[in-house]
């Protein structure tokens, strides 16, 4: 009995077994939402009719499609939404130098020193990186959403080259998810999917996909439409600035809308059929 006791006595108080209503900090009540700036999205995100809609602390998005169909894009105009709403949000760019990424988002309109950050450098993929980089993050600058563009360019924190690719994919989305609950921060992830044609992208497309999707709360795909166009005698297919925005997961409320867009200036605009 003394040594169960000295043991209870050596647990963190944070650790303690106590009723749900004691480890909770909301009262039985959702925590705040932060909309992405698609009504059609923040609306399937909503609890109830005094809920905005959007995403929480906690969550992690991903958001898939084929290689250049917009993915990055569609990340884009959420960060700038969000930041022009005065939610700092933190860019890992690891596709493209961060001048260029800088670059379209002035294209897009932003301002200077607008709640959007970035790493002078990205030294590294590996997961321990990010994690010190977020935690640096929020403490110079309240960063409450992450982007990161994309899993391919990351590794484990806990490394093994060993590791087949699905395993690996698998440990890389845990491991943020874990950090998203933990620092209370919105992580959004690229995912690749392999080429599908005469379809759209369902999860299951996503490069080893499983470990993937089923650890996050919210999966976005993003598609581009495609014209065919003869060019010296031969057809090929063009695509055109606009396409379609379609939620394949929803932990939260199970409702999936999808949304027709049109871009222009890189900004994502619903595109809505005329009567």
């Amino acid at each position: 009995m003394n040594n169960d006791k000295q043991i209870f006595q050596k647990v963190a108080t944070g650790d303690l077994i106590v009723p749900i209503e004691d480890a909770c900090t909301m009262n039985g009540e959702y925590s705040e939402s932060y909309p992405i700036g698609f009504p059609i999205f923040d609306k399937a995100m909503k609890v109830n009719e005094n809920d905005n809609g959007g995403v929480r602390d906690g969550d992690l998005i991903v958001i898939t499609g084929i290689s250049g169909n917009g993915k990055t894009t569609f990340a884009q105009n959420i960060t700038l939404n969000l930041a022009k709403l005065h939610f700092p949000c933190l860019f890992f760019s690891y596709e493209v130098i961060v001048d260029n990424l800088y670059a379209k988002f002035k294209i897009m309109g932003y301002e200077d020193k607008t709640n959007i950050y970035s790493p002078k450098k990205n030294i590294t993929g590996n997961i321990k990186w990010i994690k010190e980089k977020i935690i640096e993050a929020k403490e110079k600058f309240q960063v409450k959403v992450v982007i990161i563009d994309h899993i391919d360019y990351l590794s484990p924190a806990n490394n093994n080259n060993s590791e087949q690719l699905r395993m690996r994919l698998r440990n890389i989305t845990q491991e943020l998810k874990e950090i998203a609950l933990e620092q209370k921060v919105i992580i959004f992830l690229m995912a690749h999917t392999k080429k599908v044609e005469g379809r759209s992208v369902e999860m299951q497309d996503i490069t080893e996909s499983a470990g993937i999707y089923q650890l996050a709360d919210y999966v976005f795909s993003v598609g581009r439409t495609y014209e065919k166009e003869e060019v010296n005698g031969q057809t090929i297919n063009v695509a055109l600035d606009e396409g379609a925005v379609r939620l394949l997961k929803n932990r939260l409320t199970g409702k999936m809308p999808y949304m027709k867009f049109k871009m222009e200036n890189n900004i994502i605009k619903e595109l809505r059929d005329e009567l």
